[in-house]
C-alpha cells in the first residue's frame, strides 16, 4: 500500500493490507531487515501509509485500524537474520475511521496525520479531517476539519421539497431545496453511505452502508428499522413503486424487505455462502425498479444485465454484454418500455423492456457511474467522469453537456423535472435548471 525510502537511502519501509504488515528492507542487499510488529498480539487491518522521521531515527506507519504507529529505527541487527515482531515505541489513536495518509513536518517534531477512505471493497468511515501530532509526548496539538467527505449517492423527495445525500464519512444529510440549506444530518451508519432512496410516499429514506441497510423517518428524523442480513457492501437501495418492498444489493443476490413489517421477505440470486472477502467478479453494483413494480433489473462487475420477476423470485432474463467491462449502473424509462444499463465500457446500452432486445447504444467519452431518466421520460442523464451528459431519448442525440470539477457518482431528477441535481466525489452537490434542455 505504501513505501518510502529512510533519509539515507539505505533502508525502506514497506506497508501492506495483509494484516498488520510493515517491512523494513535493507536496499544494498534487497533483503528484509526487520518485520515490525503490532502493540497487541491481534491483528490490525491495511497499512495504508509509512513515513520517517527527517533524522531517520523514527517509521510511523498508519492503517484501516485508525492507529498510527510509532517505531524506534535504531534497531539492533543481527547479519542476515531478521528481527521480527519488533513492538511500537508509541502508539497515536485517531478514534475517526482509517488514516490514510501521513507526513512528517521537516524538523521531525510534528506529525500530520489524514483520516479518508480507500476502495478495496471494505469501507472504513472517516471524518476526513487533518490531525497534526506532538511526536515527543505523542498527544494531538490541533484538527482542521474543513474536508467534505464525497458524496456516493443523492436522491429527491417526491415533493421535490428535500434533497437526501449519502456521504463517504457515514452521514446521510437532509437538505431544504428551496433554501439550499442542510436540515438535519441522520448519524447511525458506521462505515460510508454507498446510496440512498425516498419511499414513493417520501415518508420512508432509505440508506446503504458496509453491511447493512438502514430505514428513516423522515418527519421525526428517526431511525425506524436496521436491516443487518447482508454480508457485504450494500452498493444500492430501491423501493418498489407501492413502496412496500425495498431492495437492497449484497454481493451476488438482492435481498428483498418488507417495509411495513421490517422483514426479510425474499433473496434474488445466489446467497453468499460465507461472510468473508467479497467476491469481486459477481459483485452487482446497480438496481432498479421497474414503473409497475413486477420487475427488477440488475447490473454488476460481473459484466451481466438481468430481469428479476419480483413476486416469483425468479431470474427471467440474462445477457452478458458483448464488450468486455462492468455495469455499474442502472435505469428504468418511467413507461417501462425502455431499460439503460451503462459502465466502464464508455458506452450506454438502451434495451426494450417488453421485449428484451438491445435497441440502440450510445457512446460516451468516459465510464459511466450513474444513469436518471426525467419523469417525463424524455431525457437520459449520465454521469461520465466529471461531466453529466443528456440525451434526447427520443432523437437519440446528445443535447447538453454539464460539468462539474470531479467524478460525478449520482444523478437525480426532481419530480417536475425542472431541476437536476448531481453528487460529487469533491464533496459538493450541484443543482440545474432544465428549462435549457433540448432547445425548450
Amino acid at each position: 500500500m505504501s513505501v518510502t525510502f529512510s533519509p539515507d537511502g539505505k533502508a525502506l519501509a514497506s506497508g501492506s493490507n495483509d494484516g498488520n504488515t510493515v517491512y523494513l528492507w535493507d536496499v544494498a542487499t534487497l533483503s528484509p531487515i526487520a518485520l515490525l510488529g503490532n502493540d497487541a498480539d491481534e491483528e490490525h487491518e491495511a497499512v495504508n501509509s509509512v513515513a520517517f522521521s527527517p533524522d531517520g531515527t523514527i517509521l510511523a506507519a498508519a492503517g484501516d485500524d485508525a492507529k498510527i504507529r510509532l517505531w524506534d529505527m535504531q534497531i539492533e541487527r543481527e547479519t542476515g537474520a531478521l528481527k521480527e515482531n519488533v513492538r511500537p515505541i508509541g502508539v497515536l489513536n485517531t478514534k475517526a475511521g482509517g488514516v490514510t495518509s501521513i507526513a512528517f513536518h521537516p524538523d521531525g517534531k510534528t506529525l500530520a496525520s489524514l483520516n479518508g477512505q480507500f476502495e478495496r471493497g471494505k469501507d472504513k468511515g472517516g471524518d476526513m479531517a487533518v490531525r497534526l501530532w506532538n511526536v515527543k509526548n505523542r498527544k494531538q496539538i490541533a484538527v482542521s476539519q474543513n474536508h467534505i467527505a464525497s458524496i456516493n449517492s443523492v436522491a429527491l423527495s417526491p415533493d421535490g421539497a428535500l434533497l437526501a445525500s449519502g456521504h463517504h464519512d457515514g452521514g446521510v444529510r437532509l437538505w431544504d431545496m428551496q433554501t439550499q440549506k442542510q436540515l438535519a444530518t441522520l448519524e447511525d451508519h458506521k462505515a460510508a453511505v454507498r446510496s440512498v432512496a425516498f419511499s414513493p410516499d417520501g415518508t420512508l429514506l432509505a440508506s446503504g452502508e458496509r453491511d447493512s441497510a438502514r430505514l428513516w423517518d423522515v418527519q421525526k428524523r428517526k431511525r425506524v428499522a436496521v436491516f443487518k442480513k447482508n454480508n457485504t457492501i450494500v452498493e444500492s437501495v430501491a423501493f418498489s413503486p407501492d413502496g412496500r418492498i425495498l431492495a437492497s444489493v449484497d454481493d451476488s443476490c438482492i435481498r428483498l424487505w418488507d417495509t411495513r413489517r421490517n422483514r426479510a421477505i425474499g433473496v434474488l440470486g445466489p446467497e453468499p455462502l460465507h461472510e468473508g472477502p467479497i467476491r469481486f467478479n459477481s459483485i452487482i453494483r446497480s438496481v432498479a425498479f421497474s414503473p409497475e413494480g413486477t420487475l427488477l433489473a440488475s447490473g454488476g462487475i460481473d459484466n451481466t444485465l438481468r430481469l428479476w420477476d419480483v413476486q416469483k423470485r425468479q431470474e427471467i432474463f440474462m445477457h452478458k454484454l458483448a464488450q468486455q467491462g462492468n455495469i455499474m449502473a442502472v435505469a428504468f424509462s418511467p413507461d417501462g418500455k425502455t431499460l439503460a444499463a451503462a459502465g466502464t465500457h464508455k458506452k450506454i446500452y438502451l434495451w426494450s423492456a417488453p421485449e428484451q432486445e438491445l435497441i440502440e447504444t450510445l457512446k460516451t467519452p468516459a465510464i459511466v457511474w450513474t444513469l436518471a431518466f426525467s419523469p417525463e421520460g424524455r431525457f437520459l442523464a449520465a454521469g461520465t467522469g466529471a461531466e453529466i451528459r443528456v440525451w434526447d431519448i427520443k432523437t437519440q442525440t446528445e443535447v447538453t453537456t454539464l460539468r462539474c470539477m470531479y467524478l460525478v457518482t449520482s444523478i437525480a431528477f426532481s419530480h417536475d423535472g425542472k431541476k437536476v441535481v448531481a453528487g460529487s466525489l469533491d464533496g459538493t452537490i450541484r443543482v440545474w435548471d432544465t428549462d435549457k434542455f433540448g432547445g425548450n
